[in-house]
């Protein structure tokens, strides 16, 4: 079955980069963030409406595992790991000002999620806060945009948002192969119409206050193909503390590959991850088309090996994950929908807990979650 998994993902992965054809939506990406505004309309004079944005996300959800304990959570799921209950995941409320020439961004967070994505463990005023910056546009025959604060990572295929996301929970990638968030500044610059690159120096992975003397450097570029593939490449490196060794240099790449055929979407995602003699990498591949005017389907299969536990918090030695998850959304509105989810995760040893204390660990596990996400 973990060979079957893996092959699929692969061949999934590599599917849009060999059949390149019609154009393609964007694949998952954080909710918009601060951009320039937009040049001035002679005789029509701006009102605040025009520079200030809002919006909103309220995620609750319901989920049932099979032969579980209320009491033992789904392991290794980052945001739905209470099961057999009702939870409110995450509630969020954001304002935008677009840069004319300053502006700012600034998203509050509630809930268990707030809690995951802390970036400075056991401050409760911090852990709210998971964007703040200001943003300062600089004009010329190549724009430039500076963002100053807290911003949340390049890297990845999916968000802390679920709305955005094509199926409701998140992979493995996204909870253990990439960070979060970084606090340091960012230089963002179309440098043509289908090439944007970002610069990042930061106080590292998910850190508000750096935690050693080091930054860590990243570069994104984002590049739009002539036949519509979206293709986004991250790297990041820089010390990170780790027991035993001081700050050994942490490495990150991380690439995105999207491409549309008619009403079909695809999206493949690749991680590969270094520290000391810590190694993982991953590979998730999505597909997602609708099914009628009501309805929508949402395909993800991934693979996730973490060489040495170093990652997932297992004791020293090799580990493999996969799952595979089936998402079907109902659209409601504009602004709302509701998920129905089916997921399987499989593993290559006894890491499931079942019951307290660890008893009955299994190399399987499954869940059944109904969310409701509305969003302004």
């Amino acid at each position: 079955m973990r060979i079957h998994l893996a092959m699929g993902a692969a061949a999934v992965a590599l599917f849009p980069l060999t059949v390149m054809a019609q154009t393609t939506p964007p694949p998952p990406a954080p909710p918009a963030d601060v951009a320039a505004a937009p040049p001035a309309v002679p005789g029509v004079q701006k009102t605040w409406k025009d520079m200030v944005t809002f919006e909103g996300l309220a995620d609750a959800y319901g989920s049932f595992r099979p032969g579980g304990s209320q009491s033992v959570p789904l392991g290794f799921r980052v945001f739905d790991a209470p099961t057999d209950t009702f939870s409110l995941a995450f509630a969020k409320l954001a304002v935008g000002v677009k840069a004319d020439p300053v502006g700012m961004r600034l998203d509050l967070g509630f809930g268990p999620v707030a809690d995951l994505t802390a970036s400075t463990p056991n401050a409760e005023v911090w852990k709210h806060i998971l964007q703040a910056y200001g943003t300062f546009a600089v004009g010329g025959t190549t724009p430039l945009t500076i963002d100053i604060g807290k911003f949340v990572t390049a890297a990845g295929a999916e968000v802390i948002e679920a709305h955005a996301n094509w199926n409701y929970s998140r992979s493995f990638l996204f909870g253990y192969a990439i960070p979060f968030t970084h606090t340091g500044v960012r230089l963002t610059a179309p440098l043509s119409s289908a090439l944007t690159l970002q610069v990042m120096l930061a106080n590292g992975w998910d850190n508000s206050i750096d935690n050693n003397a080091g930054k860590t450097l990243g570069v994104s570029a984002t590049f739009v193909a002539p036949t519509g593939t979206t293709i986004i490449g991250n790297v990041m490196a820089g010390p990170e503390p780790q027991m035993g060794a001081g700050n050994p240099w942490r490495f990150l790449v991380d690439a995105v590959v999207s491409q549309s055929f008619g009403k079909l979407s695809l999206n493949a995602n690749f991680d590969y991850g270094h520290q000391d003699t810590f190694n993982w990498w991953g590979l998730a591949a999505y597909a997602r088309a609708p099914v009628t005017s009501m309805m929508n389907l949402s395909v993800r299969g991934e693979i996730f090996q973490d060489r040495e536990g170093f990652r997932l918090g297992l004791p020293l030695g090799s580990y493999t994950v996969e799952e595979i998850t089936v998402t079907a959304g109902f659209p409601v509105g504009n602004n709302a929908e509701l998920r129905a989810e089916a997921r399987f995760d499989f593993a290559g040893d006894t890491i499931y807990a079942y019951e307290p204390m660890g008893t009955d660990a299994k190399k399987f596990q499954s869940s059944l979650t109904g969310a409701a996400l509305v969003w302004f």
